[in-house]
């Protein structure tokens, strides 16, 4: 099962004013995915990435 998703905001924050976020992600099996951020501020930018691992019953 591979899927696939990518989410982008622009928004308005009280502590950082302007901003605007991007992840993207993968998913490699049924319970394990990908992912990798971006975000920026006036005052800032960050990104990372990370792996995702998700359970349930």
């Amino acid at each position: 099962m591979r899927s696939g998703y990518l989410d982008a905001q622009v928004g308005a924050s009280s502590l950082a004013g302007l901003y605007a976020h991007v992840e993207a992600g993968a998913r490699l099996t049924e319970r394990l995915g990908l992912f990798a951020f971006g975000r920026a501020t006036r005052q800032e930018s960050m990104a990372g990435a990370g792996v995702r691992y998700t359970f349930g019953w």
